[in-house]
């Protein structure tokens, strides 16, 4: 049961976040958010996963780049930035 609900919560603030929720659905929401610190926790949380998700993904782009470069680097003999 708990976990449905946990569920059923994720599902409307997804919503919310997405701005799929009707106008009043939208004030419950949000009445709701002001009286469950749980549920305003995890609005938090979800707010911010967009973000984690692509600095992420940033730090493994540039990771790799970093591993070009030194690659070119290595092969080259010298560092192509320099030039």
């Amino acid at each position: 049961m708990e976990e449905e609900i946990f569920l059923e919560n994720v599902d409307l603030l997804e919503r919310l976040i997405a701005g799929h929720l009707s106008d009043e659905e939208v004030q419950d929401t949000y009445r709701r958010l002001k009286d469950d610190v749980q549920l305003a926790a995890m609005y938090e949380v979800l707010l911010k996963l967009p973000r984690a998700i692509r600095w992420n993904k940033l730090e493994g782009v540039l990771g790799k780049l970093r591993d070009l470069e030194k690659n070119n680097r290595d092969r080259l003999g010298f560092d192509m930035m320099k030039l």
